[in-house]
């Protein structure tokens, strides 16, 4: 039994996350990259209200499952913001231009953020075509946040770019960097206890998965009885 305060608390620690989820994204994103980063939580913004829009036309129902699917949403999103900023960063290292380092920039991300969402969304038309309720939920909330990701990123991002551009708005894109440009790591030289350790994990969760047995499944998959009272008022 659900009560109305009880859903109301539901709602609202689901979309207390959702916002404070979107405020570290957007956080990080104007610190680690600075201008650049202002204009990606611009995109973040619009995205967000590119998404509540199409649902609200689409008389689609928000869910919970749907509120983790925008939050996952944002995320992608910023996955396709880095790109683009990373590329950028290597352009404007050979020595281009600012504006030839963001055309460029956007031009040798698009390939890969399109494959990327292009692979999402396949997922989530098979949760919508065998998925239930909630799971149908999550699935469009992601299916239209992918759309709705890659036109802020690929459109908005590049058109508030080349305004910013053209205004001198910016003029010299900084960005932080965690990694020295010249550092040199040697991951192959690790790749064997790199193999190792995985088989070693995969192996363990493997066996415990066979260890724990049905405990490892929820309530909706496991068999049980289900009670349903009709209660009719002949008043």
């Amino acid at each position: 039994t659900v009560s109305a305060s009880l859903g109301q608390e539901t709602v609202y620690r689901g979309v207390l996350s959702s916002l404070i989820g979107i405020a570290l994204v957007a956080l990080f994103m104007a610190v680690y990259y600075m201008g650049a980063g202002v204009i990606a939580v611009i995109c973040l913004a619009l995205n967000a209200v590119f998404i509540i829009a199409a649902m609200a036309y689409g008389g689609m129902t928000l869910t919970l499952p749907g509120i983790a699917g925008l939050i996952l949403t944002v995320g992608m999103a910023v996955d396709a913001n880095v790109l683009i900023y990373e590329r950028i960063r290597e352009e404007i290292k050979l020595g281009h231009t600012l504006l030839t380092s963001v055309d460029n920039g956007f031009k040798r991300a698009t390939i890969t953020i399109l494959d990327a969402n292009i692979t999402t969304l396949i997922a989530a038309a098979v949760l919508m075509q065998f998925g239930t309720g909630p799971i149908k939920g999550f699935a469009v909330t992601l299916s239209v946040g992918v759309c709705s990701s890659v036109f802020a990123a690929l459109v908005v991002a590049h058109a508030l770019f080349d305004f910013a551009l053209e205004k001198r708005i910016i003029t010299k894109l900084t960005m932080m960097s965690i990694i020295r440009d010249n550092a040199k790591v040697p991951f192959m030289s690790f790749r064997k206890f790199a193999f190792i350790g995985s088989a070693l994990v995969i192996l363990l969760g493997m066996g415990m998965f066979g260890v724990r047995g049905m405990d490892n499944f929820g309530v909706d998959f496991q068999q049980g009885t289900n009670l349903m009272l009709r209660i009719q008022n002949d008043a």
